[in-house]
């Protein structure tokens, strides 16, 4: 059964713009956004008369006439990549030689207007990146500041059953098929299962799935939290599993490398169910206790709930 839940504070999480999905540590690439704590040098270049460029004409009256050599200028200076908050020189953000960049300057990360364009660059970026073209967004400010534009705050927690139920097998693998989306939009995408670490492992290499969005709960805490429901009827005997039957073909293709090895020693923990869980911030947006085996909440259904939030 699901519910949209009004407010209560739970766990916070984090997900980000301009999402990387191989790195470990971020949804966020750390060279798609950068800030710079200095004003830039206005002596180089200034806006000429009548809105031409030296460089190239553009629809806007605001274009700037800047020198020849302006990329070998610009390439010397750092500025903080938002994810490690390390410095980059903006000549190592991109191919010097042959590659194309659109490096578009915001104001600063409080400013509105510059939230609404960051919302756009987000939404253009995979057209962009299709075109072999590096899309580089800077602000003027701190670290600490371009996170919290970059963060919507919001999570998806799914709790599976247990690693070795290979119901939560083809479930798993429907939400790694599902995190390019989520990470698109900017939610983070966890998943949780009973069991060690170990058996966590057994699955996220034989599905596979990926290992930075996968966690174990051996002791079922989280599920006692939740209230999720437990016991051998709901396990074996709820009318609500049946619906895997409709899910056959999805459920053989997750099963060509299932192996009963990922099931929890404690062999008591096999009687546990799952659910589904949306966060922004500590928010609890939507709330669903799998009724029985196999009876999973919908992924469109919690895509469109995610997309219904305002990013900010």
């Amino acid at each position: 059964m699901a519910k949209m839940i009004s407010p209560r504070n739970l766990t916070s999480s984090t997900s980000l713009l301009f999402p990387s999905t191989h790195s470990p540590t971020s949804l966020h690439s750390p060279r798609s956004v950068g800030f710079s704590t200095k004003p830039i040098s206005r002596g180089r270049f200034a806006a000429e008369p009548g809105g031409t460029s030296l460089v190239a004409k553009a629809s806007s009256t605001a274009t700037a006439v800047v020198p020849d050599d302006i990329a070998d200028v610009l390439g010397e200076v750092s500025i903080f990549a938002a994810a490690a908050g390390q410095p980059v020189k903006f000549k190592d953000l991109w191919d010097q030689k042959e590659g194309m960049a659109v490096v578009a300057l915001l104001r600063h990360f409080g400013c509105p207007c510059c939230w609404e364009l960051a919302a756009t660059l987000k939404e253009s970026k995979e057209k962009f990146d299709s075109a072999g073209v590096k899309l580089i967004a800077v602000g003027v400010g701190t670290p600490d500041k371009a996170q919290l534009l970059a963060e919507r705050g919001m999570a998806v927690v799914a709790l599976l059953r247990h690693f070795g139920c290979f119901f939560c097998w083809e479930y798993a693998e429907a939400l790694r098929e599902s995190k390019e989306k989520f990470d698109l939009a900017g939610v983070k995408l966890i998943v949780v299962g009973v069991g060690t670490p170990d058996k966590a492992q057994v699955l996220a290499e034989r599905l596979p799935f990926p290992l930075d969005s996968l966690y174990a709960d051996p002791d079922r805490k989280a599920y006692d939290i939740l209230g999720l429901y437990y016991g051998f009827r709901r396990t074996f005997l709820n009318p609500a599993s049946a619906k895997v039957f409709s899910r056959w073909d999805a459920l053989k293709k997750a099963m060509k490398n299932y192996t009963i090895k990922a099931t929890p020693d404690d062999k008591s923990s096999i009687l546990q169910q799952g659910g589904m869980f949306v966060f922004k911030g500590k928010q609890l947006l939507y709330a669903r206790k799998d009724e029985g085996s196999g009876d999973h909440a919908p992924l469109d259904d919690i895509f469109n709930i995610c997309c219904k939030v305002p990013a900010a």
